[in-house]
């Protein structure tokens, strides 16, 4: 062996037992969450948790990350911690704005991460007691939206099977061939008192199979008629089948600006385009909750 490799074969071994000196590195302890729930009150309606995708998790206050559920994690800490999980949303349906959800309150348990050991939390939500709650879920005898003046579609309550996604009951709008539109609005004078500062929510389950249009109605002192204000389109759950979907929509930027009003509305609308598809429109909703400080 000539001089240059063996002092290079020398190098890496010397090099080999440096590193078996080192101290190792360190071992994590590990959070696996399968699943999280929602603990509603009657009153609150349902308690299903399907949008409820992300959770943020803080050790000590140190926010450990932004994690898809269901998840397993390490975390480069041990001992007794206080772990907080809050419930993650996708704003408006955009994957890629994932945010807090403002009402709920947080999961919080201390308890003791040991290293290389899994920890595995069962997170239950509540709604916050601050948060005021408006819930049509379609279960009752009556109905808090009404047809708009302009649609041609009436909103209907179904009992059949397939059709319902929670309970016994859920609505839907279906379309004959000569109707162009399905549109439904509240009619709540509560909305009307919106402060400036009010954060604004739409909690929904739905499935369609076009095109889904979320806005308000607004009408100002001194206007004659509500201003209809678009905000969001909901693309088709699925062109052929019931498939349902549950969204969490920001309503509080739309809202905002109409702020003072005599006269607030969400709507929900559908609008059949027949020179677009013969295939007739075909919605269906439960769980409607607007939530706001």
């Amino acid at each position: 062996m000539s001089k240059q490799l063996f002092a290079i074969f020398a190098f890496v071994l010397s090099f080999i037992g440096c590193s078996k000196l080192d101290p190792s590195e360190p071992i994590p302890s590990y959070i696996k969450i399968d699943a999280v729930s929602i603990d509603a009150t009657t009153a609150q309606g349902s308690n299903n948790a399907k949008g409820i995708i992300d959770a943020w998790i803080f050790v000590d206050e140190e926010l450990i990350g932004v994690f898809e559920l269901p998840l397993t994690i390490p975390v480069l800490k041990s001992g007794k911690r206080t772990i907080k999980i809050f419930p993650g949303i996708k704003r408006n349906g955009m994957r890629t704005n994932g945010v807090i959800y403002p009402f709920m309150n947080h999961y919080e348990i201390t308890t003791t991460l040991v290293e290389g050991e899994i920890l595995t939390l069962s997170p239950v939500f509540t709604y916050r007691d601050d948060a005021t709650l408006w819930l049509e879920d379609f279960e009752g005898p009556s109905v808090k939206f009404i047809k708009s003046n302009n649609s041609d579609v009436d909103l209907e309550i179904t009992t059949t099977a397939g059709e319902v996604y929670e309970g016994t009951k859920s609505a839907k709008g279906i379309f004959n061939p000569d109707d162009i539109l399905f549109e439904i609005e509240t009619d709540e004078a509560a909305f009307n008192n919106f402060n400036l500062g009010s954060t604004i929510y739409l909690e929904m389950d739905y499935s369609t199979t076009t095109l889904l249009s979320i806005g308000v109605y607004s009408r100002k002192t001194g206007e004659l008629v509500p201003i209809q204000n678009p905000y969001l389109r909901l693309f088709p759950t699925s062109e052929t089948s019931i498939e349902w979907n549950k969204i969490y929509i920001d309503l509080t930027e739309i809202i905002r600006p109409q702020v003072p009003t005599e006269d607030l509305d969400l709507f929900i609308g559908v609008m059949y385009n027949k020179a677009q598809s013969e295939i007739l429109p075909r919605a269906y909703f439960d769980n409607i909750k607007i939530i706001y400080f």
